[in-house]
């Protein structure tokens, strides 16, 4: 393992030796790269999107404080799904206080290992926003005189906070995203890549892909076709009472599709990353598909045809935050923006549709010994 050593002196912090950052779009994927690279998988942020088998359509019913509820197309395991799906020991470990996971991250930035944790946005001074967000995901990878260094997303330099904004970010929970004080903790030492492990990572996050948006089970959020009913049948912007929260309620719908990490297209873009690579056999250093697939011809062919399924979603979802926008900042009228939305969430369903079944075809290419 890579041993730690001084890398930063004008912020007077050590960072680990040979840790690289690289700038991503969505703080769970963005995460896993850091780390996986760093110890060891030369994986690229979509390649861990896609291999913790991302995507996801989620809906939760308005209530008086979320007026039009909330859209998330982000599976809510895809760090457990990752781990998982790669075959690698991990524990999503939740600390009883700061005092024991300041203990824990010490400790294992002594040993030469960052450390992913799980915190809230508005609890980080950089971001310098007063939004409360506690799924966020960034990895430690430096301390020393009381200070961490951080590895965070969309930043390309390394941020560092005092011990007392830690506790701030990771104290910090709600419903959606229960438990303070985490830290994904896994193995020392990967598992060895090669063909035939890698195409077994990738069948397994196939099969969990068609899982995540065909049976998800979720007790926050409705899931499936559920979420897309509820969805359809509260989209009432025409005859929705005056509220003062329906402004943001709107705005919150855009930023969840378009913007807070998700790439475009509520994470659609960053899976449409994933297959180019798996098209082009490109996701791990080495090629797969001759491991990975019963008919490479087939597979390329599915492969190609839900690239085009996933681009229609995410162009769809794409317009449908537009809507959201302009009813945020009153450009058009309740009754247009109810049309306009509903018109493309039937077209949403039988993309989304499409990209389950193509899913499930290419699931049944993969060779059954690795499934």
């Amino acid at each position: 393992m890579t041993q730690v050593g001084a890398a930063d002196e004008t912020a007077k912090n050590m960072i680990l030796v040979g840790f690289e950052h690289r700038v991503g779009r969505h703080c769970g994927s963005t995460s896993l790269q850091d780390v996986m690279n760093y110890a060891g998988w030369p994986l690229s942020e979509a390649a861990c999107f896609g291999l913790a088998s991302g995507l996801a359509y989620y809906f939760k019913p308005p209530t008086p404080e979320i007026p039009l509820g909330i859209f998330m197309g982000r599976c809510r395991q895809l760090e457990n799904n990752f781990f998982e799906n790669c075959g690698i020991s991990f524990e999503r470990r939740s600390f009883d206080s700061f005092t024991a996971l300041e203990t824990h991250i010490q400790a294992k930035l002594r040993l030469g290992r960052p450390v992913m944790l799980q915190g809230d946005l508005a609890g980080l001074p950089y971001y310098k926003s007063p939004m409360h967000f506690p799924g966020h995901k960034f990895v430690v990878c430096g301390y020393a005189g009381g200070m961490y260094t951080i590895a965070d997303t969309a930043f390309p330099e390394l941020q560092v906070v005092t011990a007392a904004e830690l506790t701030n970010s990771t104290s910090y929970e709600n419903a959606m995203w229960a438990g303070a004080f985490i830290a994904y903790d896994f193995e020392d030492n990967l598992p060895e890549l090669t063909p035939a492990s890698a195409a077994r990572v990738v069948a397994r996050a196939i099969a969990q892909q068609v899982n995540e948006l065909a049976e998800a089970k979720e007790h926050f959020f409705l899931a499936g076709d559920e979420a897309h009913q509820a969805w359809f049948n509260h989209t009432t912007f025409a005859t929705a009472p005056a509220n003062p929260y329906l402004g943001l309620g709107a705005r919150m719908f855009y930023q969840v599709i378009e913007k807070r990490g998700t790439g475009g297209g509520a994470f659609r873009g960053i899976y449409l990353d994933f297959i180019g690579e798996l098209l082009r056999d490109q996701l791990f250093p080495f090629s797969v598909h001759e491991a990975l697939f019963k008919s490479q011809s087939e597979a390329q062919r599915l492969l190609e045809n839900l690239r085009i399924c996933v681009s229609h979603s995410q162009q769809t979802l794409s317009r449908i935050a537009q809507v959201y926008k302009m009813l945020s900042i009153k450009k058009i009228p309740g009754i247009e923006a109810e049309s306009q939305v509903r018109n493309h969430l039937s077209q949403l369903k039988q993309h989304e549709q499409d990209i389950i079944t193509n899913l499930i075809l290419l699931k049944e290419q993969c060779k059954e010994i690795i499934i």
